[in-house]
């Protein structure tokens, strides 16, 4: 069985669990981030060649009495840029569904971990050609969530990283401004 169908099920497992038990917290909310490709294996690319990008995107995420939650969301990568292949641009974008489990510290603080999938489409363009490309990847995510007492709103730092999102991984941290219900 390989990691895929393994996190499906997980995922499914997640659900299902947040579906027969009491919601605690919902909220939906947006992200504003910066991501860092790593090229990985591939030697044609080096890390010093290409720029960090803007990440946005928006997410809701619903979390029950015992921490366990689901968290769906899309985000958008901005331009990625290298200078040693004839200026090719990347941008990225995509889905992502991840179970999460959320670990309160106190009353207005909480960490939480996530694992999912990221369903992406990338598109890269030269002064010539443009092509795109699209998969479903890994992802891994962990943070801290601060619920201010007197409000709804809630704020996160988070980081994450997506795995294989065609041939490279994509690390990102953010800041998350959310709308609790």
């Amino acid at each position: 069985m390989n990691m895929k169908n393994i996190l499906f099920f997980l995922i499914f497992l997640a659900m299902s669990s947040v579906t027969n038990a009491e919601i605690k917290r919902e909220y939906l909310g947006i992200t504003l981030g910066q991501g860092m490709v790593d090229p990985g294996d591939d030697s044609s690319i080096q890390n010093d060649d290409l720029e960090s990008s803007l990440s946005y995107g928006v997410f809701g995420t619903g979390i029950t009495e015992n921490g366990f939650g689901v968290e769906l969301g899309i985000v958008a990568f901005d331009e990625f840029q290298s200078e040693d292949f004839d200026n090719v641009y990347a941008r990225a974008y995509g889905f992502e569904v991840s179970p999460l489990y959320e670990m309160a510290l106190s009353e207005t603080v909480a960490l939480y971990g996530k694992a999912g999938l990221f369903a992406w489409t990338a598109s890269y363009t030269t002064d010539t050609t443009r092509w795109e490309d699209s998969g479903v990847s890994l992802t891994v995510g962990f943070g801290v969530t601060l619920l201010p007492k007197a409000s709804n709103l809630i704020w996160r730092f988070s980081a994450q990283y997506y795995n294989d999102v065609d041939d490279a991984g994509i690390t990102r941290a953010g800041v998350d401004l959310g709308f609790h219900f």
